[in-house]
């Protein structure tokens, strides 16, 4: 049983598709990385199905603005997602 995590609703589904389709049994949960309460929440509710075994962060965003362009909203999301959402800022096990 795997549990994933995405901000996208149709790669989500998606993939949730393909795991089924290869009797897996999955558990989608929509979740923006970058937003601690997210995560916190889908963590919880991951953990009342199944302890945590297994923990792989990978999320990770780029813009296509030349680095010195890049306004102060583009690097708050990056540095969210790219760093403190892939930090592992919850209290896992």
């Amino acid at each position: 049983m795997i549990t994933i995590f995405d901000n996208a609703e149709d790669l989500l589904a998606d993939a949730t598709a393909k795991l089924k389709r290869s009797q897996v049994q999955v558990h989608p949960h929509l979740v923006d990385v970058s937003r601690r309460s997210d995560v916190s929440e889908a963590v919880d509710a991951a953990e009342e199905i199944a302890p945590i075994d297994i923990l792989v962060n990978n999320a990770g965003i780029a813009f296509e603005t030349p680095f010195l362009q890049i306004d102060e909203a583009e690097w708050k999301k990056i540095i969210g997602v790219n760093l403190t959402g892939i930090s592992g800022y919850t209290d896992v096990g």
